[in-house]
């Protein structure tokens, strides 16, 4: 009965022993899943299926699962925040074994679902006019969209303001939504993506002519695009995008001349659009 008694004394001991041990060596550190042209998820891997999908709690206790050609790799880093909170609940032993420092090129990524994403781009096409008749206009851009990430897609609602011609000052301001598809697997940290973005425009601003715009209408959008995304250099965050696409658009208006005679104008731009933007 003596050496029973001993031997569970024992065990217990080392139970206890392995577990203090085991939840203080992993008080400091966090898992980290690397995806291709996206911030860095951090938390728990409860799910790594090799070839499949990957599965991560975060501390909010929510769930994201990521699969395999989204996932660059896996692997854990240490948690300044962790280490402190552990060292503070051992108390004097923060004195004694200061907390290591993560590298100062590292940028911890923020703990979101949705990006901001500001584009600016040059434009070139045809505008047809039923009062100049067809005419090459250069003209230009910046939009702005909140992206969120559902899954592989990525949809997004935000606004556009275009200069149309800008011999002509003929502006159109839009609220538009665009929807994203990555393509294949990519390659490193680049990626190929179809969007398509579209609105209701509405025009403003001048014609640089004697008429007066006295009435204007609300048109649709519709801008498809290809384009290819640049992930962050390691240790940082935030994606680069550059697309090509074409835009159509009608601009309609009334304008009121001289004489008082009230007319119906529409313009219809057709063009070749070529954006920069960053997602962060």
């Amino acid at each position: 009965m003596y050496a029973m008694r001993l031997f569970l004394t024992t065990l217990l001991t080392l139970l206890s022993f392995l577990t203090v041990a085991a939840q203080e060596n992993d008080a400091g550190y966090v898992d980290v899943v690397h995806l291709y042209a996206r911030n860095a998820r951090v938390g728990s891997v409860i799910t790594y299926e090799y070839g499949k999908r990957v599965i991560l709690l975060d501390e909010d206790g929510r769930m994201s699962e990521f699969s395999w050609d989204q996932v660059k790799r896996v692997n854990f880093r240490l948690d300044k925040s962790r280490v402190s909170r552990a060292q503070i609940l051992a108390g004097s032993r923060s004195e004694e074994q200061p907390v290591t420092a993560l590298p100062q090129d590292v940028v911890a990524p923020p703990d979101r679902r949705f990006w901001h994403q500001v584009d600016a781009g040059f434009s070139m096409g045809v505008s047809l006019n039923d009062r100049f008749g067809s005419r090459t206009t250069i003209g230009g851009g910046v939009s702005y969209h909140y992206v969120r990430e559902l899954g592989r897609l990525r949809a997004g609602l935000g606004a556009d303001l275009g200069l149309m011609s800008y011999l002509r000052q003929e502006n159109v301001v839009a609220g538009t939504g665009l929807v994203e598809w990555p393509l294949g697997r990519g390659l490193k940290k680049m990626r190929t993506f179809v969007r398509f973005q579209g609105g209701i425009t509405f025009p403003f601003g001048g014609l640089n002519s004697d008429d007066e715009v006295s009435a204007r209408r609300l048109t649709p959008l519709y801008h498809p695009s290809f384009g290819l995304e640049f992930g962050p250099p390691a240790g940082g965050w935030g994606t680069l995008v550059i697309d090509v696409g074409y835009r159509f658009l009608n601009s309609r208006f009334d304008l009121t001349t001289a004489t008082l005679d009230v007319v119906q104008r529409s313009i219809v731009y057709r063009r070749l659009v070529i954006r920069g933007g960053y997602r962060f």
